[in-house]
């Protein structure tokens, strides 16, 4: 339940008060495994990393660095006119651990951080900078990225003032009697925490700002996301992984999760994939026993355990295995399962954080979501989407805007809901299986509400295909046809465009008998072959974003369109997709 009052208990970051209230255990407790400094600073000026090396962080001495970055930004952001309450901007490389201190301590300060990745285009930055959100024109930008900052922002209409994130170990040391306590920012619940942006997979813009309140923050820290990551009960300490940019929400609802939860964080490479030797590297040296990444780079991991008995021990050993952000196959986290892994999932946005989770186990309904502790997620049949008896109904994931974990009103519908566009099926009484987004869903034919799964067709075809197929995308052309674009690899390129078609058909013919009529597509007419790397992808999971494929392709889509339907009206054809 959401306070009406203001009280320290608000903040999001309030469970640092217990957390560090022990001096003697503060001072002992592992708290983090942070990247060796020369290991970040070499990745990013020179792309050379070396190793993996770890500096061990106390609760203390995190206690220490926030403290000393609180008075550092209370400093800088207050002598340029920068008032409580007010959103600072911070443009930065989510490599370090210092973007995490930065974060943390502009809101411990009693600002709002409106955090900002250098994965994210200069021109899109500027966008997001626009002082539409109580915005100061104070920016808070990484030494990495100064300069591009000072040349983006030059000659606009607002005039922009940097701050640079500061070298820790330059700032003043903190007396030892300082405490956390001192000064902890009273807040409502309702008040914003920070500014996030979607990670844009299937907008055909900007990323979008997304606003957090303490309520939702809090809640995903104290109950959701330990649901979700830290199942079952252990007496010794937790130690779980990063799996993403520090600069993007989902490191700091798995860090939130974590300090709130007694753990240790292990600091992984912030800007790639963590290999298998990695992994193992992480285990020795950091005793990692939790562990947590995207779908696709699961997969990857997975695969090689299958060929390393090490790595598939070393998983097996594991208090848990976590993949989020894009599925995997039923049938690897089967296999998993089935031979040891203690494997799961949960479904979340960055919106919502964490709302669904599997558990671990060796039962099919094991495999199945259910809501995570703390989760106020409803399930709707969309508009337009009652399907007949034989197919399986669907449900849109939805949180009332009445839930404090809702989103900021701007997002909320006129039905009074936050819609996720996510998808699910029931298989039984509250448990699901997600199915893909609104927009997966391409309807067949005019008055007959029967759909085709679009990503579920993507993912077989790049399977069946890839030894010549490098992506595949499945859109509605301008005039509602479903129509299937393959990207031709290497080993297709001495293959003209018709024989890549009709290879494509033939490798998936056994697919097309798994499927309903509507959903096939048999006739090398509605297939477009295209250069590879040309389809567009979100670019930290890899899903093809939809829209911006089909405006991308326009023209080509609408003429292969028009072909077909002329075909048709001669031929009086009935093939194609049905």
């Amino acid at each position: 339940m959401a306070s009406s009052t203001s009280s320290p208990n608000n903040h999001f970051l309030s469970f640092l008060l217990s957390r560090f209230s022990d001096r003697s255990v503060a001072s002992t407790r592992r708290v983090f495994f942070r990247l060796a400094d020369r290991h970040v600073r070499s990745s990013v000026v020179t792309g050379d990393e070396g190793p993996l090396e770890w500096d061990e962080i106390t609760d203390r001495a995190l206690e220490e660095h926030l403290l000393a970055f609180r008075g550092y930004f209370e400093r800088e952001l207050r002598s340029r006119g920068v008032k409580d309450k007010e959103v600072v901007p911070l443009w930065l490389t989510g490599r370090r651990y210092e973007d995490m201190l930065a974060i943390f301590s502009i809101s411990l300060a009693g600002f709002v951080p409106k955090v900002i990745s250098t994965l994210y285009t200069a021109s899109s930055v500027v966008e997001m900078l626009s002082p539409n959100d109580n915005s100061a024109t104070v920016v808070v930008s990484d030494p990495a990225v100064t300069q591009m900052a000072r040349e983006s922002l030059a000659g606009k209409q607002t005039q922009y003032t940097l701050v640079e994130l500061p070298d820790l170990s330059a700032l003043p040391p903190v007396p030892e009697s300082a405490s956390i306590r001192d000064n902890f920012p009273s807040v409502f619940s309702a008040d914003a925490a920070a500014i996030y942006h979607s990670s844009g997979t299937t907008s055909l813009s900007a990323p979008k700002s997304i606003i957090i309140s303490h309520a939702s923050l809090l809640n995903n820290a104290l109950h959701k996301m330990p649901s979700c990551a830290f199942q079952g009960s252990y007496d010794s300490q937790e130690v779980v992984n990063t799996f993403s940019n520090m600069a993007l929400v989902a490191t700091v609802l798995i860090e939130t999760a974590a300090i709130a939860h007694g753990a240790c964080v292990v600091h992984a490479p912030f800007f790639r994939d963590v290999t298998p030797d990695e992994v193992l590297l992480m285990v020795k040296n950091c005793g990692l026993n939790r562990i947590i990444m995207f779908g696709n780079s699961m997969t990857k991991h997975l695969s090689a355990a299958r060929n390393n008995e090490t790595l598939w021990n070393t998983l097996k050993a594991m208090r848990q295995v976590t993949y989020c952000g894009i599925a995997i196959s039923d049938e690897e986290d089967r296999y998993a399962r089935k031979n040891g892994l203690p494997m799961t999932t949960f479904y979340g946005s960055t919106e919502l954080g964490p709302q669904l989770t599997s558990v671990i186990g060796t039962e099919e309904n094991d495999m199945l979501v259910r809501k995570a502790a703390g989760a106020t997620t409803e399930f709707v049949v969309p508009k337009d989407m009652e399907l007949e008896s034989s197919q399986a109904q669907l449900y849109e994931a939805v949180v009332s805007a009445s839930s404090p974990e809702a989103p900021h009103h701007t997002f909320i519908r006129a039905d009074g809901y936050y819609h996720t566009d996510d998808l699910f099926d029931q298989p039984a009484p509250g448990l699901y299986r997600w199915r893909g987004r609104t927009g997966d869903f391409i309807k067949q034919a005019e008055g007959y509400p029967l759909f085709l799964n679009a990503k579920h067709i993507e993912e077989n075809v790049q399977i069946i295909c890839s030894d010549f197929v490098t992506g595949a995308a499945v859109v509605a052309a301008p005039l509602g046809l479903p129509c299937l674009i393959v990207e031709a690899g290497s080993a297709g390129r001495d293959v003209d465009k018709e024989g890549i078609k009709r290879r494509v058909l033939e490798r998936i013919t056994p697919f097309n008998a798994t499927l309903m009529a509507h959903e096939r597509f048999t006739d090398s007419r509605l297939l477009l072959v295209v250069d590879e790397g040309t389809i567009p992808k979100n670019k930290m999971k890899g899903n093809v974003r939809r829209p911006a494929t089909a405006a991308a392709f326009k023209m080509e889509l609408l003429a292969l369109e028009r072909a077909f339907r002329e075909y048709r009206k001669v031929n009086g054809a009935n093939g194609g997709y049905n």
